[in-house]
């Protein structure tokens, strides 16, 4: 059978509403029913419009941040603050625009959409997305008895193309991404990196039929996707990676474009605001596998209750993936107790790096302690805030399919779930940061040069 979309025409809401009674009638009023197999799928911002994300921007209070990327990106003052509200982090912008993430969705603007609103009013990206979807799936399957696939699409614009297409925000009821690693291509050779985004394919094929602008068609129906459908619950970690990640990130920010000044004007444009920032989460609640709950401890003077991801692989192994994912030796530093080898850094934003050991756990085990500090290339390095991270680590490992734990290092236990996160910003230094090579090479030099004059002069 061939591919089908079936856009539904539906009646336009305001005020919130129930999607699922929504659907319904959509249904009836379309003459359509779901079959078994398909894939249903929902404008996000006809689900922001039911939850009531629908911002006044008259009621808006204006935070100092918010005035300043105003100023510095020509937006009006109220969206520049809703930006940073909806955002995890901002990478920069240029004017009318500000590139941010949130929950690793990279989008202008925070996705803040003024089309489709009230004059006066922006609609916001919906909450709890992946939790929305799958309860319209099991909504459906407890009303009709049948499986099927739901994703929540929004349209997006790609680097360096003309034009949105369809991108899906979240999905539930099908497997969102195909690892395609280890098959062979035409020629019989084996792919290496290849994962088919399937949710987004998905996303941008019924996008297409659903329009982008008064069509009113918040609901497309595609059948005879081929899809693989699953009954387990989706994260949103399946279809996203983090920013740190990211080819197109990566390569931007690397120390390569900015030495040899490749792709200048983005670059300065991108990291023009909180150039000096890192932001990340790292788990507040954890639960154990006993059910008990408990809030990771950030003292002043104690540091953080530490987390280490646990993994059963070689010291070789691991040795070599950090390594294929840029890390290179650390020459100096202070070893933990059973710490294997050398420590592992990679260099992040200025002046900003990743710094990982590895810990001998007995048992064939291995602890990956990780955290971000000022570079070992800046003064500002002794004396500089520093944080541990987690998930930084766990989206390499993810990437490489190693199975892995998190351990809770006081509790001597390990975490079955984590409930929610703080959200952790790194100040910039309070000081420009100074290389203290080049520094230790003109204080050398110097002395050279007083000491040869004071010489010749006895």
């Amino acid at each position: 059978m061939a591919l089908t979309v079936l856009p539904l025409l539906s009646d336009r809401r305001i005020e919130q509403f129930d999607v699922f009674e929504a659907l319904l009638e959509t249904l009836e009023k379309n003459n359509e029913m779901l079959e078994n197999g398909d894939i249903l799928v929902i404008s996000t911002k006809y689900i922001s419009n039911s939850q009531g994300r629908v911002i006044d921007l008259d009621k808006i209070k204006i935070s100092e941040e918010g005035l300043d990327i105003s100023k510095r990106f020509k937006l009006k003052a109220e969206i520049a603050e809703i930006i940073l509200r909806e955002s995890d982090k901002v990478f920069g912008g240029i004017f009318g625009f500000v590139i941010t993430s949130a929950d690793n969705i990279m989008a202008p603007n925070a996705g803040i959409d003024k089309s489709n609103a009230k004059k006066g009013k922006v609609i916001l990206y919906p909450k709890e997305p992946y939790q929305i979807a799958e309860q319209i799936r099991r909504k459906i399957f407890l009303k009709f008895q049948i499986h099927v696939g739901i994703i929540l699409v929004d349209s997006r614009l790609m680097p360096v193309r003309i034009g949105t297409s369809g991108i899906g925000i979240a999905c539930a009821g099908i497997e969102p991404v195909l690892d395609m690693r280890a098959k062979k291509d035409l020629d019989g050779n084996p792919l290496k990196v290849t994962f088919q985004a399937v949710a987004d394919n998905i996303a941008t094929i019924a996008n297409h039929k659903m329009g982008e602008g008064a069509e009113s068609k918040p609901f497309a129906i595609v059948r005879d996707s081929g899809v693989k459908l699953t009954d387990r619950e989706i994260s949103q970690k399946e279809m996203t990676i983090s920013p740190n990640q990211c080819v197109y990130v990566r390569c931007i920010t690397s120390k390569l474009e900015s030495e040899y000044n490749l792709c200048t004007p983005l670059n300065r444009a991108i990291f023009d605001v909180k150039t000096m920032e890192y932001l990340t989460t790292y788990p507040k609640t954890v639960s154990f596998f006993d059910g008990i709950k408990h809030k990771i401890d950030v003292d002043r003077k104690q540091g953080v209750e530490q987390l280490h991801i646990v993994v059963k692989k070689s010291f070789e192994e691991l040795m070599k993936i950090f390594t294929d994912e840029g890390f290179t030796k650390v020459k100096f530093e202070h070893k933990q107790p059973d710490q294997i080898g050398n420590g592992l850094n990679l260099k992040l934003k200025k002046p900003w790096e990743m710094h990982i050991r590895m810990v001998d756990l007995k048992k064939g085990l291995i602890g990956i302690h990780a955290e971000v500090e000022v570079s070992r290339d800046y003064l500002q390095h002794l004396f500089s805030q520093r944080t541990p991270v987690v998930y930084e680590v766990e989206e390499i490992l993810k990437k490489y399919q190693v199975d892995y734990k998190i351990w809770h290092d006081k509790i001597k236990k390990n975490v079955h779930a984590i409930i929610d996160n703080y959200k952790v910003k790194l100040a910039t230094p309070s000081i420009p940061v100074f290389a203290w090579k080049p520094m230790l090479f003109v204080i050398a030099t110097i002395g050279a040069f007083y000491g040869w004059k004071y010489f010749n002069t006895i």
